[in-house]
């Protein structure tokens, strides 16, 4: 089967029939995408393989709730915000939290864009960052992005304004002229 040629709804309509290798398909497909969104909006490097492989537990467990009418890749990242959500939650009732942990990690090898994400997750709401990441790097539209964030189109259309004109600045007094372009 080759796997290029069939799309999400065909691979999850054939795993809803049994054919558990289609939805192998589906993590093949996805799971760059979405380990650069864990990377990205995680503070710490351990939790993003436990949040992917959560991720992709939960879509297999309810397969049969997916809604066809909204894309895989917008399902399966609202998935994904979700179990970021739950583990925030659960750090936060911890009984202790050590610091040494809260400390933001990040690979060097993957700085391609002067820290441009770093500096991001820095001086901006997650919510601005999930905004930026999802239209920027996921390349997902306005509309896309609404449905994942749970927010409307004119919302996020503002927002997302607001974010790129917000970073654009924050850069700009770093000196970092020109790393976000104009849209």
């Amino acid at each position: 089967m080759d796997a290029k040629n069939i799309t999400d709804i065909e691979l999850v309509e054939r795993c809803l029939k049994g054919d558990t290798g289609c939805f192998e398909q589906l993590v093949s497909r996805y799971q760059g995408p979405l380990i650069r969104f864990l990377r990205m909006r995680c503070e710490l490097a351990d939790q993003v393989d436990d949040i992917f492989q959560e991720t992709f537990v939960s879509a297999y467990r309810y397969l049969k709730s997916y809604n066809q009418k909204y894309a895989f890749s917008t399902w399966l990242f609202n998935i994904a915000i979700n179990r970021i959500k739950k583990n925030i939650k659960s750090q936060l009732n911890a009984d202790s939290i050590d610091e040494e942990e809260m400390v933001l990690t990040y690979n060097d090898n993957q700085l391609d864009q002067v820290d441009l994400w770093v500096i991001a997750k820095e001086h901006l709401s997650s919510e601005q960052v999930e905004l930026l990441w999802f239209t920027l790097v996921q390349g997902y539209s306005g509309k896309e992005v609404a449905q994942i964030l749970d927010r409307s189109l004119p919302w996020v259309k503002v927002n997302l304004l607001r974010s790129k004109q917000l970073l654009r600045e924050i850069l700009e007094r770093a000196g970092l002229n020109g790393i976000l372009q104009s849209s």
